[in-house]
């Protein structure tokens, strides 16, 4: 009966009901709000905050004694959530600032996967509820390097991923923007796979292929229907990708002086190999992510005469990769492009036996004559090696 009238909204038809199961008024079975309703185990508590509205959760609070209220708010579902994670994923900002006001506690608690509320928020694109919780008491604190940064508990969960990560993930880059604001060192944190820089960028790199063009017909159709508002909505996402891209690169550390690698001891330099293999400029263009090629070169113009752990140069990896445009625009830099162009990688490989390679081809499907003709002119390529 309970669980049919939260999911009908009828909230005070669940006071009433609470009541009623009670002897009498004066001895309310506060209890029954505990008792989990729903396959994940949510208890009432959880599932008056998806209301959006902050009424039924505050009629459930009254409901119960104040030295009892703690332990109420800290109740946890299936996914170890508690009431102010499941507010926080909801954007039920009102909700968030009376469970505050009740248990501050609420704030450090961690779920099953390691997730304070404000991660949760945060994996979910609630900005404002972000900005909210990070300034609440002591979430902000000074490192050892005298930099503002997140408390380490809302940096991370317990795969080691992050919380700027995650919100790229679910392509919230409002929000990631936002974060890099409150934590600027984000960008650099590392997981267990390697710099999560590499990462950031290889999973926004969808939403930056190309700016949201539409022709006279979709602009017309946009007119008479209602997805004008889906479409600005993508523009809009692109204009905050590009931005945060240019935020990433701008932290990007992987970019180090050749002369500096060279004195390196011989131990350093192979772990530095290894770090290699996550540089971000190798990922957009295995990517064939233009803008944020660019982006690097224009912050990094020496980024351009790179070699990755296989000591493989840009024009290798764009040719092994069919990345055109990429290759292009190098074969443009005339001074460059032919020192590139004499390189050899680790197992002696030139350009031309980058282009034979077809390990990473992913021409797809189509007319055979297309794809042969498409392929036929990476051959081309021998005329840029010396």
């Amino acid at each position: 009966m309970l669980y049919h009238l939260v999911s009908e909204g009828n909230w005070e038809g669940m006071i009433r009901e609470l009541i009623c199961s009670s002897k009498d008024k004066s001895n309310k079975d506060v209890m029954l709000l505990l008792h989990p309703i729903s396959v994940h185990k949510d208890n009432i508590v959880h599932l008056a905050v998806h209301s959006k509205k902050k009424e039924p959760l505050k009629q459930i609070l009254e409901f119960v004694e104040k030295n009892m209220r703690h332990s109420f708010t800290n109740s946890v579902n299936a996914y170890g959530n508690t009431v102010m994670h499941e507010a926080a994923i909801c954007r039920n900002f009102e909700a968030v600032q009376l469970l505050l006001a009740e248990n501050k506690e609420l704030l450090r608690l961690e779920n099953a996967s390691g997730e304070t509320p404000l991660f949760r928020a945060a994996a979910y694109g609630n900005t404002e509820i972000v900005k909210f919780l990070a300034y609440q008491g002591s979430q902000i604190v000074t490192n050892f390097q005298k930099k503002k940064q997140l408390n380490h508990n809302h940096r991370k969960r317990n795969d080691d991923k992050s919380i700027l990560r995650i919100a790229i993930a679910g392509k919230h880059f409002g929000t990631a923007l936002e974060l890099l604001k409150l934590d600027p060192e984000l960008a650099n944190l590392e997981d267990k796979d390697g710099s999560d820089l590499y990462y950031l960028l290889d999973e926004m790199s969808s939403s930056l292929k190309s700016g949201y063009r539409m022709n006279i017909w979709e602009k017309i159709l946009c007119f008479w229907c209602p997805e004008v508002g889906r479409i600005w909505k993508e523009k809009r996402g692109y204009k905050l990708a590009s931005k945060l891209a240019d935020e990433l690169v701008n932290k990007d550390k992987s970019i180090l002086d050749e002369e500096e690698e060279k004195e390196q001891e011989e131990e350093e330099k192979e772990e530095k190999e290894e770090e290699r293999r996550n540089i971000p400029l190798f990922a957009a263009i295995k990517k064939g992510n233009t803008k944020i090629f660019k982006s690097i070169l224009e912050k990094y113009p020496q980024a351009l005469e790179r070699v990755d752990h296989r000591k493989q140069n840009i024009l290798h990896v764009a040719a092994m990769y069919r990345q055109k445009e990429i290759f292009n625009f190098v074969k443009g830099k005339e001074i460059q492009k032919n020192r590139l162009a004499r390189q050899i990688d680790i197992n002696g490989y030139t350009i031309l036996h980058c282009v034979a390679d077809m390990e990473y081809y992913e021409g797809g499907t189509g007319p055979a004559y297309h794809l042969l003709r498409e392929e036929l002119e990476w051959f081309d390529v021998r005329f840029t090696v010396p």
